[in-house]
């Protein structure tokens, strides 16, 4: 038989053949798709079907994913900044190329949650104050649940944040 695949990575069809029934039919990968702490390091397994010994190959964004080692089936790597990266591999069976991805979120760190130094605020001003956007919930002295609050008044203002990991911090200013 033979297959035509697209390889995405140089925009050309191939002409795959194969002769023999592939022992190997799917391929799955395990691992972190939530990440609350940059300095872990993760690891992430390709899971084979059993009796599969085909190598398989991981395709990251090297510009967040530092691998620290890819032997065999298990990648292990750090991953920096926060948003949403990918982690892929791939894995040709004799017959076609099988593949499986997974999407990692990168959480932002409650440790910079910081208001401010403690303010004077002129009469008729007011004072924007920013908890910083990305966390998961927000709450403010007035139980307001924004990511930042308007001070027109004197008084003391306080958050509370947490973020997707449950890691919770609070920060109080006085104006």
């Amino acid at each position: 038989h033979t297959y035509s695949v697209y390889d995405r990575t140089v925009g050309v069809w191939s002409e795959l053949s194969c002769s023999v029934p592939a022992m190997c039919s799917s391929v799955i990968i395990l691992g972190n798709q939530l990440v609350c702490n940059t300095s872990d390091t993760l690891t992430y397994i390709s899971r084979r079907n059993v009796g599969c010994t085909a190598p398989v190959t991981w395709m990251v964004n090297t510009s967040r994913i530092q691998i620290i080692s890819s032997v065999d089936s298990v990648l292990r790597v750090k991953i920096s900044g926060t948003g949403i990266t990918q982690v892929k591999t791939q894995m040709y069976n004799g017959c076609r190329i099988l593949t499986d991805s997974i999407k990692v979120n990168v959480v932002r760190s409650v440790d910079s949650l910081n208001l401010g130094a403690d303010t004077v605020l002129c009469t008729g001003n007011t004072l924007l104050l920013d908890a910083g956007r990305g966390y998961k919930n927000y709450v403010w002295q007035d139980g307001s649940v924004a990511d930042s609050f308007r001070v027109t008044t004197p008084g003391t203002y306080y958050v509370r944040i947490e973020d997707s990991c449950g890691r919770i911090k609070s920060d109080t200013i006085n104006i």
